[in-house]
């Protein structure tokens, strides 16, 4: 039995062409041959230009090709189709993808891998909706870094699952004493209770998924993303399903979406930061001990370590405006250096020491000043 994330009115429509179709199982096999190998049909659906590429998805999702969805019409589109295409793109070094989709929706089988696959495939993800992205279709667009309708009529959505079983009187089934969940009877309370407990826990998978994808909380996910129906695009904007209407539109019209922590969600403390970031975490102190090296590097070498301790203090990097005044004070201190050694060389004059070092200090800041303001442009 297939759990479905589909459109309703794309599911009724498949579901009547399946039961009307006289299909054989020569049929089915004549499809399977006929069917190109995944490489192919990897290269009918990714289109790469350098860096950047296309992903087309449209029709029908499906874990592997589907006779029925052919038959619908929109066409069909595996998800083992889907992360080849986007590890395709990986390897060819492709930074920024646009993921194009036109789709109903799909199975719940294998839908979860590909979204993995996009969420975590690397790359600059830009989704554009055609005409339609509805249920997996929309769970899969949802994990792109922002989501474009290409007009208003876009239709966007469907969040949720359905399971259409038929009830045939003549069939009887008896299931094991222990295993009375196994053959649930949808006509009954007890039974309708089962499944529906079981569609409750892969919906919540499911919102989970794109309220991680849009950056918001699985209670906005459930209340404002439309309960299972689909929505025209300008609805869809202001819910924060998407980001823009338009292909050439900036992102930003949408001011739902943001790289803030989503609605509801706790900060991290440090320690769970370190626990479940340990990564991040040695970046960011590498990072730090580069900083703070550097500037008590070039203050040792300027002779004046609070120039570091006040770059340190504030936080400053080592900029261009940083390394220009540690240089300018090192060359002042070089050609004071210099100026001392010639003058070890000339006769004391008795009773002016004092005077003449003074005179020599002032010298040096006043070279001192003028490297820096020259370093600096004369600002």
């Amino acid at each position: 039995m297939t759990l479905w994330l589909l459109q309703q009115d794309a599911f009724a429509e498949l579901q009547s062409r399946s039961l009307a179709s006289s299909i054989t199982a020569d049929d089915i096999t004549a499809f399977r041959d006929r069917f190109p190998n995944q490489s192919e049909r990897v290269s009918r659906i990714l289109a790469l230009n350098g860096k950047t590429g296309t992903l087309t998805i449209q029709g029908v999702l499906t874990r592997s090709p589907d006779l029925f969805a052919q038959l619908f019409g929109g066409g069909n589109t595996t998800y083992g189709d889907i992360v080849a295409a986007l590890e395709t793109a990986k390897i060819s070094g492709v930074t920024s993808l646009d993921v194009v989709i036109d789709s109903p929706g799909g199975s719940v089988s294998g839908m979860h891998s590909a979204m993995e696959a996009l969420a975590s495939c690397g790359m600059k993800t830009r989704g554009i909706v055609r005409s339609m992205a509805a249920s997996a279709a929309y769970g899969l667009i949802s994990q792109c870094d922002s989501i474009v309708a290409e007009d208003r009529s876009s239709r966007i959505g469907s969040v949720g699952i359905v399971q259409t079983m038929r009830v045939d009187d003549s069939v009887v089934q008896i299931t094991s004493e222990n295993a009375p969940n196994k053959r649930p009877d949808p006509m009954t309370d007890e039974g309708r209770a089962v499944i529906q407990a079981e569609l409750n826990e892969i919906e919540a998978l499911f919102i989970e998924a794109i309220a991680s994808g849009r950056k918001v909380d699985t209670d906005k996910v459930k209340s404002d993303f439309g309960r299972g129906g689909t929505m025209l695009a300008e609805k869809a904007l202001k819910a924060g399903m998407i980001d823009a209407i338009g292909v050439n539109s900036p992102v930003s019209q949408n001011a739902n979406k943001t790289d803030q922590k989503p609605t509801g969600a706790s900060a991290m403390n440090l320690t769970e930061l370190k626990a479940q970031h340990p990564d991040l975490v040695q970046a960011i102190v590498a990072e730090e001990r580069d900083r703070v090296n550097g500037h008590l590097t070039m203050a040792e070498q300027a002779g004046d370590l609070s120039l570091a301790a006040e770059a340190i203090k504030n936080g400053d990097g080592m900029t261009a405006v940083a390394i220009a005044t540690y240089s300018a004070k090192i060359a002042a201190n070089a050609a004071r250096a210099s100026r001392s050694a010639d003058a070890a060389d000339l006769p004391v004059i008795e009773g002016k020491g004092e005077a003449a070092q003074i005179k020599a200090d002032d010298d040096a800041n006043a070279d001192f000043e003028a490297l820096l303001d020259a370093a600096l442009g004369g600002e």
